[in-house]
């Protein structure tokens, strides 16, 4: 039997010491100078109601844990793609400091949206396109695609994260997501085109290797940026063999030869000599 003592250390008074055989509940004093404190906690969890704790657990694990990224396939996820293209819509008419757009521009830039909107997944569909959704837990966060832009050019469009969970990295990982599809789908480059209000989306770019590029398309924004990053290196010509151009070098400065001087006539046999 093991002998309980007091916080002091000393054992406790006579008429505290347990009885064999018998229980008892513990005080709050005891508990706290034998060191059966967590004992005591853990009974008091353990009468709390078990289904609050594992919707407790459930929301604390949907919070902390990783986002994840899938690509739509289903017509549920179209649906959670177009809510996220609709958030998107609202905050390019909403958040015109950044957007900078007149009217008229943004008027007509809204009208061609709602009809990619409408018609999702559109060009985003397979097998040349992409549309991906980041997810917390069950709940879309963010969303990125990828359409077909000529030969061997795919066109990276959409990203969009919920202001709730920017600054967390969902759209750098939606981002390297789309370009790594674009890499299997076989692509020689993506381009992409933003706002230079954009800070945080420029920057990203930048991050990732691409770089900016001529106009590809005649945008609205006299200042717009345009940006590539290639998958594959560009085709180049052919080395040249080494020995190519000393050898014809050498046949320009070679000097010419004088002609051959004609062959003599054979004189038959017994001829006399020649007059």
């Amino acid at each position: 039997m093991v002998r309980q003592t007091s916080g002091s250390g000393r054992p406790p008074p006579e008429a505290d010491r347990p009885v064999p055989g018998r229980h008892r509940a513990f005080s709050e004093v005891e508990v706290r100078g034998s060191g059966l404190r967590e004992q005591a906690l853990l009974e008091r969890r353990l009468r709390t109601p078990i289904e609050p704790r594992k919707k407790e657990m459930s929301r604390k694990l949907a919070t902390t844990a990783r986002p994840s990224i899938r690509e739509v396939r289903t017509a549920v996820q179209v649906e959670e793609a177009r809510n996220l293209f609709l958030e998107y819509r609202a905050w390019l008419a909403v958040h015109r400091e950044v957007t900078a757009f007149a009217d008229s521009i943004l008027k007509t830039g809204l009208s061609f949206l709602d009809e990619e909107i409408r018609a999702l997944p559109g060009a985003y569909a397979p097998p040349r396109g992409a549309l991906l959704v980041a997810y917390e837990g069950d709940a879309p966060i963010g969303c990125a695609a990828l359409r077909p832009h000529g030969p061997g050019t795919a066109e990276f469009k959409r990203l969009f994260v919920r202001p709730s969970r920017r600054n967390s990295g969902v759209g750098r990982r939606l981002t390297l997501r789309t370009l790594a599809r674009a890499r299997r789908l076989g692509y020689d480059r993506v381009v992409l085109d933003t706002l230079p209000r954009m800070d945080r989306a420029i920057a990203l770019y930048r991050t990732l290797g691409f770089r900016t590029i001529p106009r590809y398309w005649d945008h609205p924004v006299a200042d717009a940026l345009f940006f590539e990053l290639r998958l594959k290196p560009p085709p180049q010509a052919a080395p040249r063999s080494r020995n190519a151009a000393p050898a014809i070098r050498s046949r320009l400065t070679k000097a010419p030869q004088a002609d051959p001087a004609p062959p003599r006539a054979r004189r038959p046999v017994g001829a006399g000599p020649p007059r």
